[in-house]
């Protein structure tokens, strides 16, 4: 593990220890400078401290759902009503709850889950995450869920030349089911079909 200098440095003065102090010896009657170094030193000291890094935490190998039996069933034959795509050879997918700032197996390495990220498929482990909140009321939700089904349908039916390439169908297909429902997607296309390039120069 690397350690940056600072922050060790840091960790030593709060250490309490013979011959050690956290602040130097001061006089017994303070003046404006030395109430001004001692506030100085303070914040020097709690700035590096909220500087350390925090340790991800590993998402959950099973959380629990609370989704209506037919919840994901409905929207997977909704997908094969709006596609080509069939899974009569697939079981139930695996669903997991994770929060901002945890780590989870995507696509073959660990990844912490930003800000931004709603859900995710991890191809090699066939199971769906769902950032919280999440909930089966709130449309956008749902939706998020529908569109990792569809990654789940585009990889088990055939070979993609990389994973990106497949979000401009599943864009698509969550738009279409956002546009039924009421809701409008305003999903950024310019962005999505940049991001969709592979990077041998395929395209999705």
């Amino acid at each position: 593990m690397h350690e940056d200098q600072g922050a060790k440095g840091a960790l030593q003065i709060l250490k309490f220890g013979r011959g050690m102090r956290l602040l130097p010896k001061m006089p017994f009657v303070f003046g404006d400078a030395m109430i001004r170094r001692v506030t100085l030193i303070l914040a020097w000291v709690l700035a590096l401290v909220l500087a350390l890094p925090v340790g991800a935490q590993a998402c959950p190998s099973a959380v629990p759902l609370a989704l209506p039996a037919d919840t994901t069933a409905k929207l997977v034959r909704w997908i094969e009503a709006h596609s080509s795509y069939s899974a009569d050879d697939l079981g139930p997918p695996k669903i997991l709850i994770c929060h901002t700032g945890e780590v989870i197996a995507y696509e073959g390495r660990n990844v912490i889950v930003s800000r931004k990220l709603r859900a995710a498929y991890d191809i090699a482990n066939d199971r769906i995450f769902l950032v919280a909140p999440w909930s089966v009321d709130d449309r956008r939700n749902v939706s998020a869920l529908l569109h990792e089904l569809v990654h789940r349908l585009q990889f088990h039916a055939r070979k993609w030349p990389c994973p990106q390439a497949t979000e401009p169908e599943a864009y698509r297909l969550q738009q279409l089911w956002l546009t039924t429902h009421g809701v409008d997607a305003k999903f950024n296309w310019i962005k999505i079909y940049a991001n969709a390039r592979c990077p041998n120069g395929g395209h999705p």
